[in-house]
């Protein structure tokens, strides 16, 4: 006989406690929580990025970690469209960052910031929180 703090699921395991019950037999799902916490940037936010970078994009590519050979190469490929050499380079990032289960959004902000680039930090801030909550 189960004591007043055991419980039971249909298959007879007994728990020990009621949060033992949920974990086990309950998914947890916000509506919102996927989209909202995965911290992924969308193609047209990339894009929309990748037209404000303008002359820093190669400090930004050596921020988030590209080597000066690769920073060239970019360079080569698309001398004359330099906003297609941004998105580029930052697709490329935000894909590797994704795949290592990273919040692309908030990594991305770090390395704008260590260069001091406040307005794109802001972009991603605002952009992400207008996409999210409702306004008054």
């Amino acid at each position: 006989m189960a004591s007043k703090y055991m419980m039971s699921i249909d298959d007879g395991e007994e728990l020990t406690s009621v949060v033992d019950a949920i974990s086990l037999d309950s998914e947890y799902h916000d509506t919102l929580e996927e989209d909202e916490d995965s911290g992924i940037l969308t193609e047209k936010e990339i894009w929309e990025i990748s037209t404000q970078i303008g002359l820093d994009w190669f400090p930004i590519g050596i921020t988030l970690g590209y080597k000066h050979y690769m920073m060239e190469t970019l360079d080569d490929m698309y001398t004359k469209q330099p906003i297609r050499r941004n998105f580029c380079m930052l697709a490329a990032w935000c894909k590797v960052v994704t795949d290592l289960k990273l919040n692309t959004k908030v990594q991305l902000a770090s390395h704008f910031s260590k260069i001091d680039r406040k307005d794109i930090v802001e972009h991603i801030g605002v952009y992400y929180k207008s996409k999210y909550l409702c306004s008054s």
